[in-house]
């Protein structure tokens, strides 16, 4: 099956700290939406992997740092999730697509090509979460980046929420993040170097109608993520996108 691709671009500038390489920033561009990946670290240009050869071009410096490199994309089904998958592939990169809906899962999958590998998630459960990425390291050899991206949005006027609504939404939003990262931190501290991204929201940086559950769970991303931060060989970031950008809602 042809595979199909998302025009875009990506840019990769190198960050130092102390001198020594520790992380990238990330900037993708797809579907009109823009998201990328900061942190308080002065941001160097874009300089090529230093232990690959030199390019001719800049896309060709950044598609030789992406090929051949592990990625897992939770929430990969739809939305963000599979333009994240999209652009990936289209580095070459090998992407584990996740997500609780096998159907929509298999469906992204087709069109993703051979570079994408589904596989079933629910990202509540830290078990399932840590047999992946021990999955992904035996089938790659390393893990070079995590998408915690999956999140459930559950919108009304307050006085109509209950309490399981709140623990539904803190238990995808929050505690997903939170499995993802126990899963995948301690890999990447050994292997050296590694990127880990969440998925934020505008919700969680100002007031949104409507929104109070979703804003709270949003907050704690990005409250989170710059606390985890306490390795100089390991990236992690959180990524603020317009709350409607891409949602599930449910009961």
């Amino acid at each position: 099956m042809a595979r199909r691709t998302l025009p875009g671009t990506c840019s990769v500038r190198l960050a130092r700290r102390g001198g020594s390489r520790t992380a990238l920033a990330l900037t993708f561009l797809f579907a009109g939406v823009g998201v990328s990946s900061f942190d308080g670290m002065k941001k160097r240009t874009f300089l090529p992997d230093p232990t690959q050869p030199r390019s001719s071009s800049r896309k060709e410096q950044s598609m030789s740092y992406w090929r051949g490199k592990s990625a897992i994309v939770t929430g990969a089904a739809s939305g963000i999730g599979l333009a994240l998958s999209k652009a990936l592939v289209e580095k070459c990169v090998n992407v584990w697509i996740t997500d609780i809906d096998y159907e929509g899962l298999e469906k992204a999958a087709s069109d993703l090509g051979t570079s994408a590998r589904p596989v079933q998630l629910d990202v509540r459960d830290p078990g399932r979460f840590r047999e992946l990425v021990d999955l992904v390291v035996k089938e790659e050899g390393r893990l070079d980046f995590l998408f915690n991206n999956a999140g459930i949005l559950i919108s009304g006027e307050a006085r109509d929420f209950d309490t399981v609504r709140f623990d539904r939404i803190i238990d995808v939003n929050i505690r997903g993040v939170v499995n993802g990262t126990m899963a995948a931190y301690s890999v990447m501290i050994r292997q050296g170097a590694g990127h880990i991204v969440n998925t934020a929201s505008l919700g969680g940086l100002m007031p949104s109608p409507l929104m109070a559950a979703y804003g709270m769970s949003k907050h704690a991303v990005v409250g989170l993520t710059p606390d985890w931060q306490g390795s100089r060989a390991l990236r992690i970031s959180s990524q603020a996108r317009p709350s409607g950008g891409s949602k599930r809602t449910g009961p």
